[in-house]
Parts: C-alpha cells; structure tokens; sequence
C-alpha cells in the first residue's frame, strides 16, 4: 500500500511540478511586465492620472466577476472532469452556455454602469467620467477571455490558459503606451491609457480564443452539444458569489479610497498593493495545476495524498514568499521610489500589507481546496465575514489614516479570512495544509 501511496504522490508532483515550471517562468515574467506597465503608467500619467486609470480599472475588474455569472470557475472544474472522459459533447455545452451567459450579463452591466457615470456629473469630475466610460468598453472581452482562459485551465493547458491575459494583454498595452508617449512627446491622460488597455483587451480576446481552437480535439466539432443546463446554473450561483465577494474583498480599499481621499490616496495605495503582490506570487504560480489536480484527488477521496500535495506546496511558496517579503519590510523605499519620489511616503502601507500577505502564504490555497472539493459555501461564509471585518475598518481608519488605515482593514481581514477558511478547511476536509502541520511524502501507519 506504502508503494501504491508513493505511486501516486509521485503522478501528482510531477504533474504539478511540470504544470508550475511552465507557469514559474510565466509568471515571473508577467510579474516583472506588469512592473514595468505600472511604473510605466506612474511615470507617464502622473500621481493623480494613474488613481484616476487605477480607480477605473478597479470598477471594470469589479463588474467583470459578476458578470461571468461563476461560469469561469465551473469551467475550470468540468472541463476538467469531461476532457478526461473524452466527453466533448458536454464541453462543447458547457462552453456554448457560459460564452452566451456571460456575454449578455457583461453587455448588461456595462451599459448599467454607462447609464449610472453619465448620469453621476455631480459626483466625479470630468477626466474620471471620461476613463471610467471608456474603461467600460473592454468588459465584454474581459469577461469572455477569462472564459476562455478558464476552459484551457480545465483541459490542463495550463500555460496556453495564462497567455492572453498575463502576457500579451499587458506587453501590447505597454506597446501602445510607450509608442504614443514617445510620439506625442509629452505625458498621457488618463482617458487615453484606458482607451489603449481597451484596444488590448480586444487582442488578447482574439488571442484567447485562437489558442482555445487549437487547444481542443477534432472531436469536439463534430459532437453535437448537450446541456445540463439545470446542474449547471446550481453548480454555478454559489461560485458566483464566492467570486463576488472576492473581487469585493479585493477592491473595497481603491474604491472606499478613491470615494473618501481621493485619486492620489489611489495611486500610492496601488503601488504598494503591487509590491505586496509579489509575496504571493509563488503561491499564484502553483494554484493553476493545483486547481485540477485537487479536485481530481478530492474526488477519489485521496485525503491523505491531498493534504501532501497541499503542504508540500505552501512549504514551497513560503520558501520563496519570505525573502520578498522581508525586503519591503526594511528595504521597502527602494522598490517604491522606482515610480517616482513621491511614492517613498506610502512605505508604512507596504510594511503592513507585506505582513498580511506573509501570513496568507503561511496558510497554503485553503480557498482553492474548498472550491475544487465543491465547499464554495464556506469560502463564501469566511469571505463574507472578512468583507464586513475590512469595511467596518475602511470606515473607522481610512477617513482619518488615509492610505495606512486601508492596509492594516486590508492585512486584518486577509489574516481573519485565512483562520475561517483554516477552520472550514479542517473540518470538511480533515487536512492541514498550512505550514504549522506536519509535512510528510510517505503514507500513514495503516496504508
């Protein structure tokens, strides 16, 4: 039994192992580019003009979730589940169902939102108007290319499922952005860098999609498509409203802060947030070939090899996490001087956030494990409580702390998220994945 357990722990680290080599170098490249379009950004736009872009782009971002309607995770799950049964008539269902689904509800809320900016003249000054129209224009192929990307997750593609958005969405914004800068010779508006992010959110649509056909079978275009619409919709409501209050959770400080202190509070809170982001990253970079290989293990109840592979993985990103970490902590003004003098003053606000995202990286993909094991109820409880936690905090710290006030509402209820879902995870799943537990490769006594 030992070598049947050593078998299979073998399969899944080299799938993982193979799928996050793949991601590592992509991931560390799409890091280092979206560096370089934020500081690109900063440098060309301004202090004010790039909270102003940031502020717009957290909105579209914002409806963007919703209006995938929880397909794009479904997506992730069953494609998996019918790839591997070779179903291509139910991929073919699934695929049709969420693309039209998701399409209308995007078209849907970007005019909501168009009609609600025009009508808000009163409440936000031209230029943010402007962005914030224009901004909107990219939702649609925002939405539909996450759909895209997702059903190539789902088939295991995991670096084809990662191009579009992570790497030529943003290489052909900072094309564009650096070919007019240099052309007009003089500093961009914030409408305009919208309009170019819309243009190449349109590319990598297109992009998305091409890498979609080559990806599936022949197969698939000569099966008849079948629906389990019903299931489906089931399936997909509760990841819908754990996908909601995520990108809640995560937009909550730009949008509380950009409403109460204004485009400036935005603009330094955005570049310390980028910086905090990096900690993560290792963990980012394993959740893609984890998500399917959870829910294959989870779904063959290998309890014992899934807590494995979980661990094995956090042990993996902290290794890399806690360097990153430590350097924004004491050598923070460094990374953040890059995008410009001014920006120096927000390094309490990196020290704070750097702290919360150490102790999510601590904590191993607890949200992934529920979601892939079918628990999207109890992520969406843990989600909700750290959503009431960070906007009682917004509103008792942001009016009077500015900036500082939304990082610690930020690192208190990421820390808080974490313990709920730690709990839910121990008790549905029986696993400890963070890196308090015990990390073993062999099986247990009894196997």
């Amino acid at each position: 039994m030992h070598e049947a357990v050593r078998f299979r722990s073998l399969q899944s680290y080299g799938y993982i192992l193979r799928g996050a080599a793949g991601t590592l170098a992509l991931r560390i490249f799409a890091a280092v580019l979206t560096l370089i379009l934020a500081w690109s950004l900063a440098r060309i736009l301004g202090v004010t003009d790039y909270g102003t872009y940031t502020y717009a782009l957290a909105w579209v971002n914002f409806l963007a979730i919703p209006a995938c309607l929880g397909t794009d995770r479904l997506l992730v799950r069953l494609m998996a589940v019918y790839s591997a049964q070779n179903d291509w008539a139910m991929a073919r269902g699934i695929l049709r169902w969420s693309g039209s689904l998701a399409l209308r509800a995007s078209i849907a809320l970007a005019l909501i939102a168009f009609g609600i900016c025009l009508f808000s003249s009163s409440y936000m000054n031209q230029a943010a108007r402007q962005t914030l129209l224009i901004s909107l224009l990219a939702l649609p192929f925002l939405v539909l290319t996450n759909l895209r990307q997702s059903a190539l997750l789902g088939m295991q593609q995991v670096l084809r499922g990662q191009l579009s958005e992570m790497i030529f969405r943003p290489l052909l914004a900072l094309a564009l952005l650096a070919s007019l800068y240099f052309a007009s010779g003089e500093r961009l508006s914030a409408p305009v860098a919208a309009a170019l992010n819309s243009v190449a959110s349109v590319v990598a649509f297109l992009t998305a999609g091409k890498l979609l056909k080559l990806s599936l079978p022949p197969s698939f275009k000569v099966n008849p498509s079948k629906y389990k619409t019903t299931e489906w919709t089931r399936s997909a409501l509760p990841l819908l409203l754990v996908a909601t209050l995520g990108i809640i959770s995560t937009q909550t400080e730009t949008l509380i802060l950009g409403a109460l202190k204004g485009m400036e509070a935005v603009s330094y809170f955005t570049v310390a947030n980028r910086g905090a982001d990096l900690i993560p990253l290792a963990l980012l970079i394993l959740s893609v070939p984890l998500a399917p290989a959870y829910a294959r293990l989870w779904a063959a109840r290998e309890v014992e090899e899934l807590e494995r592979v979980a661990r094995l993985s956090t042990y993996a990103s902290l290794l890399l996490a806690l360097p990153v970490a430590l350097a924004f902590i004491f050598y923070g003004q460094i990374f953040l001087s890059l995008f410009g003098p001014e920006f120096t003053q927000a390094q309490p606000t990196l020290v704070i956030l750097s702290i919360g995202q150490l102790f999510n990286v601590m904590t191993g993909s607890l949200g992934l494990l529920l979601v892939m094991s079918g628990h999207e109820r109890e992520v969406a409880v843990a989600t909700v409580v750290s959503i009431i936690i960070k906007i009682l905090l917004c509103a008792l710290l942001i009016k009077s702390r500015g900036v500082v006030g939304a990082a610690f509402a930020r690192s208190v209820s990421l820390i808080a998220w974490n313990l709920l879902l730690l709990r839910f995870v121990y008790k549905k799943l029986a696993i400890n994945p963070t890196v308090f537990g015990k990390l073993s490769l062999e099986g247990r006594d009894g196997d």
